[in-house]
């Protein structure tokens, strides 16, 4: 359960962001894209990816997005599609992917068994994730984090992370409530009933994070979400992994 946010495959774009958890946006971001729907996750047979593209600066207490204005080229790590980088816009277009995995194998990869009676119909099912768009020496995920707060015993902020996964046909997957802790750290994922239709869908991870400081030490509690409907405010983010 420690590695939960696994989850939809957003594990690596939370690295990418996650320095937004020490100087965190105000929140007024973008959502552009085709990843923008009625809150069914549908996408359709091809998925059309587009918008600004940014960076995240670090400069010791500060920190935060720049429009990135440079040219990339973009490919989904053999999933297929073709897509680019040109002048800071994003545009990547992919149908039926290339190679598809046993949905009981991507399941079993995201440690979703470790879900309160994690369920998923049809078994047969095959699809792919694409979380990430890789680069030459970096990639770039969708998300975004909120500061909500901070006061003398503690902060809390919330990172929303996106991905997309294609289905040959239509998949229902669902778990109840699920509480659990590791060392100081305790995480509550929230029941979830998602419907995805064969073809490419949006999928959501809402991961807030409260902070709090007492004198046996600091307790960290995570609550987690996941859905087919976009939370707004994400922006594309381009990390350079030869910085690192």
């Amino acid at each position: 359960m420690k590695h939960i946010a696994r989850l939809f495959g957003i594990i690596a774009l939370a690295a990418i962001i996650g320095f937004l958890m020490t100087a965190c946006d105000d929140g007024n971001g973008e959502d552009i894209g085709s990843d923008i729907n009625n809150g069914s996750g549908a996408l359709g047979a091809t998925l059309n990816l587009s918008g600004q593209v940014y960076t995240w600066f670090d400069w010791g207490d500060i920190g935060g997005f720049e429009i990135f204005t440079g040219n990339l080229g973009v490919h989904s790590d053999g999933f297929g599609g073709t897509g680019s980088v040109t002048n800071g816009q994003l545009n990547f277009s992919i149908g039926r992917p290339a190679r598809l995995f046993s949905i009981l194998y991507l399941f079993q990869e995201m440690e979703a068994e470790g879900l309160n009676n994690f369920r998923f119909n049809p078994a047969e099912a095959q699809c792919a994730m694409l979380g990430l768009l890789t680069i030459p020496d970096g990639s770039i995920g969708r998300g975004n984090a909120v500061l909500n707060s901070i006061t003398a015993n503690g902060r809390s902020d919330t990172m929303h992370l996106g991905s997309y996964i294609y289905v040959d046909r239509d998949v229902n997957f669902s778990a109840d409530l699920t509480q659990s802790n590791y060392h100081d750290r305790y995480y509550t994922v929230n029941a979830f009933n998602i419907n995805l239709k064969a073809g490419w869908n949006a999928l959501y991870g809402e991961e807030t994070r409260i902070i709090e400081y007492t004198e046996a030490g600091t307790i960290l509690n995570y609550i987690i979400t996941y859905s087919t409907a976009s939370p707004g405010g994400l922006r594309w983010v381009f990390q350079d992994w030869s910085d690192w």
